[in-house]
């Protein structure tokens, strides 16, 4: 049975424990498999998932950590997302993909929503775009030029943005992206390298 059929069939008993043993290269085409319907429904079954923390993202203080995303979305649908653990214990990132030369990288804070009841409902950790980061953050070297998300084209991507995050499995979490605190019915698959 594939990822979709479990998801379509509401197979999820197993489901992180497939996922598990699966070889990185099989994950991945996992998780690129879905489409926007399976992406909504195990978004929703992964509501009481075991909690993530920041920890899952990231590595030592400045080491890369890259995660391959599928999102929801009709077109550009493959990309990822790059974490670095700051001195100041801070994860940040930036979204990697085709069409980042055109909206430009979308930069975050990653946090854990403990922080804001309002926010734990939708996942345990949350890819903030609001908070702007200084342009003299400590990022690796090779990562583009920091931009705020309220600038730009990247404003109509990022800009008011949220991405609440929930755990699939111990490599896997999926996201759905708010808006001005408002779901936009959009969803995003990431796999740890």
């Amino acid at each position: 049975m594939t990822f979709g059929q479990m998801i379509d069939n509401g197979t999820f008993d197993d489901l992180s424990d497939w996922l598990n043993n699966l070889t990185p290269k099989q994950r991945l085409e996992a998780i690129r498999s879905l489409n926007k319907s399976q992406q909504r429904k195990l978004y929703q079954h992964c509501a009481n998932s075991a909690p993530l923390s920041t920890a899952y993202y990231c590595g030592e203080v400045g080491e890369e950590v890259i995660h391959e995303g599928k999102n929801s979305l009709p077109a550009f649908t493959e990309f990822q997302k790059r974490f670095v653990k700051l001195e100041d214990g801070r994860v940040v990132g930036y979204n990697h993909g085709s069409t980042m030369g055109l909206i430009g990288p979308g930069y975050f804070v990653l946090k854990e929503t403990a922080q804001n009841p309002d926010w734990i409902e939708h996942g345990s950790v949350v890819v903030d775009y609001y908070e702007q980061l200084p342009t003299n953050t400590p990022v690796p070297a090779h990562w583009p030029k920091i931009k705020g998300n309220h600038q730009g084209l990247q404003m109509f991507v990022y800009n008011n943005m949220h991405d609440f995050m929930r755990r699939v499995s111990d490599h896997v979490s999926i996201g759905a992206a708010f808006k001005k605190g408002k779901s936009i019915d959009s969803y995003f698959l990431l796999c740890r390298q």
